[in-house]
């Protein structure tokens, strides 16, 4: 039985995909363990910098919410101008040039 897949088939994508796959498992297989202790070290590394990363962009985001009240103070004008100057100094921070 004859099957002919198109470049861009699923089934394509699929068995090319597959068979990258199982090159890079005979390829770990073949590795030295010095060798694969460092690459895992290598990867633990990457995943706690990557973990900070996320964290710090968290904190980032949850600051930013902060700056938006909740919906009985929107207006309080004192609540409103304290959010405005916030904002402003914020942007002067990331535009001290302007």
């Amino acid at each position: 039985m004859l099957v002919v897949f198109g470049e861009n088939s699923l089934c394509a994508r699929v068995l090319f995909f597959v068979t990258i796959e199982g090159a890079a498992v005979f390829q770990w297989r073949e590795l030295g363990k010095d060798e694969k202790i460092r690459y895992e070290e290598k990867a633990k590394k990457l995943a706690e910098e990557n973990a900070a990363k996320q964290a710090e962009a968290e904190k980032a985001f949850n600051e930013s919410l902060s700056m938006f009240p909740p919906s009985g103070e929107y207006f309080s004008r004192a609540v409103r101008d304290k959010r405005r100057e916030q904002r402003r100094l914020i942007f002067l921070e990331m535009f001290p040039l302007l």
